[in-house]
């Protein structure tokens, strides 16, 4: 073998040696950083599972899942912004009033008129609950926040009970396979 290649293999030899005694030296504790709870880096921690229990729960939903997700999306987001109102943290609560406006607006156009009064009705509720929310971000009013909570979970309470019933439904809805012999 040529020389050079034996001062290459000294000089590798060597930053791995260095590599390997830096591996082996025992490691402080304190320099592993652990999330503690209320600290940023656990806050986003926490956010990045949210967003990934989210994502996974969406995948996997029925259409009458679908709409009790986003019940409870409308509902944590006002807990949220009371929490904000709290704090003083105005955009914040801004933010998540916003977003639960966006949320019932979406059930507001996903209403089917073919269904009838009920329909009519949800979407007169969907109008109260979006204006008394615009109110409530102008006032920071918890208050006019738990009305709207309350309203919401009562909607999304009557929709979990008919749940076996929107199943079947979509079950005789779906074409049935053709067996073949």
């Amino acid at each position: 073998m040529a020389v050079g290649n034996t001062h290459a293999l000294e000089k590798k030899s060597k930053i791995n040696g260095s590599l390997a005694d830096n591996l082996v030296k025992p490691v402080s504790l304190a320099a592993i950083p652990i999330p503690i709870r209320g600290s940023a880096m656990y806050a986003q921690g926490i956010k990045q599972y949210q967003q990934v229990s989210t994502q996974t729960s969406i995948v996997d939903a029925d259409p009458h899942r679908l709409v009790q997700l986003l019940f409870e999306g409308a509902a944590s987001r006002i807990s949220a912004a009371k929490g904000h109102i709290d704090r003083k943290e105005y955009d914040k609560k801004s933010n998540q009033i916003n977003s639960a406006i966006n949320i019932i607006g979406g059930l507001q156009e996903s209403l089917n008129f073919d269904a009838g009064e009920l329909a009519y009705n949800l979407e007169r509720l969907y109008d109260y609950l979006i204006r008394r929310l615009f109110e409530a971000n102008i006032a920071n009013n918890i208050e006019t926040l738990d009305e709207v909570n309350g309203l919401l979970l009562q909607i999304k309470s009557a929709w979990d009970e008919i749940r076996d019933q929107a199943l079947q439904v979509m079950a005789d809805q779906r074409p049935s396979k053709i067996k073949t012999v």
